[in-house]
């Protein structure tokens, strides 16, 4: 580790001299990583040697620093009763660190400007990433056979979750409560809660899922309440419960896939959405409920739905285009 110049020491300088940023690197300059992030200093960089780490780190680090595995990094917190590695940092990045056991939550994520990339989450008995900051990013990461949601986004605002993998959790896939979350181009797999799931208490809006699959969910695919949200290229293959249930207003719902949904395939719950050139096959329940008012549906099909392929519970209210192909209708 470097060694840094108290400006106390140089009392005859006119102005303190500018420390260049360092690295700190574990266990050679420090034993732990909580050491590490806590003497850190602006700009540096932590860097971690493979091996396995048994500690619940718990840190503010300064600003502009980077976390970084230099091989195979494991943090097993068993026993410690708190989340592994837990953050509140400004600019902070961490890359290719590795969760392979807890008592509390995987990765918490506070602050602002907070980066995950590479990193990997299992056999914890918490949530795997949680988003509690401003600008959360969480990229190319996996959870594994978490005790709670894979994903979670409890606070804060402009999270996102891209690339990511999320098997076999014992909650939802993902579970969101807050305003403008992306989630784009991540897998569920096996969820024994809903697929993608919004909290219902506070008012959500802007939030965004794209070009995710969701497989298997005992739940729902997507359970969804947040205002003007948007759905695109999404697809849920056997959902126990409905492929895709949308609550919310002015919904943007498009080119979505559901297939073999144990309810119906697509409910619009909300008002004044737009759902276009969406597919619902072989659904146990309808292929498409409607039971807001004011949405517009062109260019969506339903087939092999035990019950029917468009059942309007609205009284008339929404617009379904013709070019919708939808064999059998009630009323």
């Amino acid at each position: 580790m470097r060694l840094r110049t108290s400006a106390a020491l140089l009392p005859f300088l006119l102005a303190p001299a500018t420390v260049p940023a360092g690295t700190i690197r574990v266990p050679a300059d420090v034993a732990t990583i909580q050491a590490a992030l806590d003497g850190a200093q602006t700009n540096d960089e932590v860097e971690i040697e493979s091996g396995v780490y048994h500690e619940a780190v718990d840190a503010h680090p300064a600003t502009n620093v980077v976390v970084r595995a230099k091989g195979n990094v494991r943090i097993d917190a068993k026993g410690l009763a708190a989340a592994a590695f837990s953050v509140v940092g400004t600019n902070l990045q961490i890359v290719g660190l590795r969760i392979t056991g807890g008592d509390a939550d995987g990765f918490v994520l506070g602050g602002t400007n907070v980066q995950a990339t590479d990193c990997q989450v299992s056999g914890i008995g918490g949530r795997g990433f949680r988003a509690d900051g401003l600008n959360v990013q969480v990229t190319n990461c996996r959870v594994k056979k978490s005790g709670l949601e894979g994903l979670s986004v409890q606070s804060g605002a402009s999270a996102a979750f891209m690339g990511c993998k999320v098997v076999g959790v014992r909650g939802d896939g993902a579970r969101i409560a807050s305003s403008n979350v992306t989630i784009d181009g991540t897998k569920f797999v096996a969820a024994q809660g809903d697929g993608i799931r919004e909290e219902t208490g506070n008012p959500l809006s802007g939030n965004a899922y794209t070009n995710n699959h969701l497989t298997g969910p005992a739940g729902n695919g997507f359970d969804l309440v947040s205002d003007g949200v948007t759905l695109t290229a999404n697809t849920i293959a056997q959902a126990k419960g409905n492929g895709i249930d949308v609550e919310g207003d002015g919904a943007q719902v498009q080119s979505n896939k559901v297939s073999g949904a144990h309810g119906n395939g697509i409910i619009v719950g909300g008002d004044d959405g737009t759902y276009t050139g969406n597919k619902a096959l072989g659904s146990k329940g309808n292929g498409f409920r409607l039971d807001g008012s004011g949405n517009v549906l062109p260019q969506n099909i339903a087939k092999g739905s035990l019950g029917v392929d468009l059942r309007d519970n609205s009284g008339g209210a929404n617009t379904v285009q013709p070019d919708n192909k939808f064999k059998h209708t009630s009323p």
